[in-house]
């Protein structure tokens, strides 16, 4: 599925062109100097800003799949339609004209956020009923521009693809959509982390949120989030941001930040699956340059926004090949909230059980599923 966003004038992309000129003549002088990245940083940002403005009206053409079925949805701010008044970008009108994507199958979809241009994959099961409400993930990929594992392709596109959670998705009947980072950043997220992303994310993900919610019959108690790496820093961040909108995050290989908002009201639940052997992302965190908190940082964490007070149930497994897994257990019967940590020994950073590390003592897709399945957005919080 492709996004069309109005075409521009020719005096304004002409415009565009002539401040972009403009702009690097001024530079031009400083060539020597220490200034030039700043002055091209400043270039680039004052141009993207043009270009943002161009078009304030945004009308998202989206094509469709095999059969040549296609739909439409039109964006239209509260400023230009003159109708709908909201601080809220996700509340913008969103209008859907016809039927959506087909059951079994993965479609690129767009949206346009602060004039850019954002994809992500949607796989729709093959058992999909429009009559009766169906659980979504939402899955965030790991940083990196290069193939990585099982020699899958960088971004959302590999993660579909070494994760298996398409399949998982017509096997167990819910709907998966596959964010894709930043392209220019390295496939990045923002995570609130200078190294990472500064593009809108939360707002990204608020807005396929919200053409989700007007394209299918989604079950709005069973919003998930799923996130690898970095990708699962950024689910924690919009997780504590927006708790009120989902019901679990699942993350692999993940840290938090320490910058997370924690929230006051509407818990949700949590799992954090980790290798001890991680060189990426250490248990013990790290300090300096990229802060990562530590492990058990996150624990107390996910623990104290849940309520749980009380010591974990610890339970520890022999994996076939002779590893330990380790699992603490805690619940919220107040709330209804799980807290789950598992650790493994002895694959280090990868996507356990996934294609290029099916050696692993787990598999991270079914453990996954089978923690959120069941989880549901507390009516009490």
């Amino acid at each position: 599925m492709v996004n069309r966003l109005s075409p521009m004038t020719n005096n304004r992309k002409r415009s565009i062109r002539a401040l972009s000129l403009k702009l690097t003549l001024a530079c031009s002088p400083y060539l020597s100097t220490g200034l030039i990245a700043p002055l091209i940083a400043a270039a680039v940002f004052v141009t993207s800003e043009f270009k943002a403005m161009a078009e304030p009206v945004q009308t998202v053409g989206i094509t469709g799949n095999s059969k040549g079925e296609s739909k439409k949805v039109a964006l239209m701010s509260a400023k230009d339609s003159g109708k709908t008044k909201s601080k809220d970008k996700t509340n913008e009108q969103i209008h859907i004209d016809s039927a959506a994507s087909k059951p079994g199958k993965t479609t690129r979809e767009t949206v346009a956020i602060d004039g850019r241009e954002r994809q992500y994959f949607q796989h729709i099961p093959s058992r999909y009923n429009s009559a009766k409400p169906t659980a979504v993930m939402l899955v965030f990929n790991g940083w990196g521009n290069k193939r990585g594992q099982g020699n899958s392709k960088a971004g959302a596109e590999g993660t579909e693809q070494f994760t298996g959670l398409s399949e998982k998705a017509d096997k167990e009947n819910f709907i998966v959509v596959y964010l894709d980072g930043y392209q220019k950043n390295e496939y990045s997220w923002n995570n609130g982390q200078w190294f990472f992303s500064k593009e809108n994310d939360l707002e990204f993900t608020n807005r396929v949120i919200e053409v989700l919610k007007h394209s299918f019959n989604i079950d709005k108690e069973r919003l998930y989030l799923v996130g690898y790496s970095q990708g699962a820093s950024f689910a924690h961040r919009f997780a504590t941001t927006f708790p009120e909108k989902i019901a679990a995050v699942a993350s692999v290989g993940g840290w938090i930040t320490g910058k997370e908002q924690k929230p006051t009201c509407s818990p949700y639940s949590c799992i954090e699956i980790h290798s001890a052997s991680d060189p990426t992302v250490p248990l013990d965190g790290r300090s300096w340059w990229l802060k990562m908190k530590p492990q058990e940082e996150l624990k107390k964490f996910y623990r104290a926004i849940d309520g749980m007070d009380a010591e974990p149930q610890r339970i520890t497994t022999k994996a076939p090949d002779g590893s330990e897994i380790k699992t603490e257990i805690s619940k919220c019967k107040a709330n209804g909230t799980e807290f789950r940590y598992i650790t493994i020994d002895n694959i280090g950073h990868k996507w356990f059980g996934g294609k290029g590390a099916e050696s692993a003592a787990i598999n991270a897709t079914d453990t996954i599923w089978d923690f959120l399945k069941d989880k549901k957005k507390s009516v009490k919080a």
